[in-house]
């Protein structure tokens, strides 16, 4: 009975306590714009994007920006490990339209990426208008999921910068329940 026990706790508390979090999420630390550092790896950015140490919401963010190449997608990306195979999660952060031109104003022109597959487009807006975000999924048996970032997307011209990307688990009813229950047994075992 112990060994269950301990098995069923130890299986509820990893799906609710995910350790793993996004590195630098906040972008606090400098990120290349073109390679990899302080968590993130940079793709097709120029010298109008990349990182910036303030102004974002609040201190640092990242600017998507690769002046209008129409072959690329400037983006930005990072790769998290430790996530519960079958469990539920959700990403979360705000982005903001940061230069618009030679484009439909209210175009798709951000996109999401959870392991190479687009959760989320995003319209342009009001320029330097923080807005959130939120997607929900499932993670892969591997464990590993790769987020990505991207702007510029559907042929637009349209940069984006991003701020405060995180994720958490999300508590499933039955995770929810597994709890409650282990907590009776303990408390019940107590009054013994």
């Amino acid at each position: 009975m112990k060994t269950t026990l301990a098995f069923v706790c130890a299986a509820a508390l990893s799906q609710v306590a995910f350790a793993q979090s996004v590195v630098n999420g906040d972008f606090s630390l400098e990120v290349p714009g073109n390679s990899t550092g302080n968590g993130w790896t940079g793709f097709s950015n120029d010298g109008a994007g990349g990182w910036r140490s303030s102004g974002g919401n609040p201190g640092g963010y990242f600017i998507m920006n690769d002046g209008g190449a129409s072959a690329t997608d400037p983006s930005i990306s990072q790769t998290i490990n430790g996530f519960v195979p079958g469990g539920l999660y959700r990403l979360t952060g705000d982005f903001a339209s940061w230069i618009v031109s030679n484009a439909p104003f209210g175009g798709a022109s951000f996109a999401v990426d959870i392991n190479g597959t687009q959760v989320f487009t995003g319209l342009a807006g009001t320029l330097q208008e923080w807005r959130s975000f939120q997607v929900d999924f499932t993670a892969p048996d591997t464990g590993i999921v790769t987020i990505r970032f991207r702007a510029e997307i559907n042929g637009t011209d349209n940069d984006f910068a991003i701020d405060n990307i995180a994720v958490a688990a999300i508590p499933t009813p039955a995770t929810g329940a597994g709890l409650l229950g282990l907590s009776l047994l303990a408390m019940g075992r107590r009054r013994r």
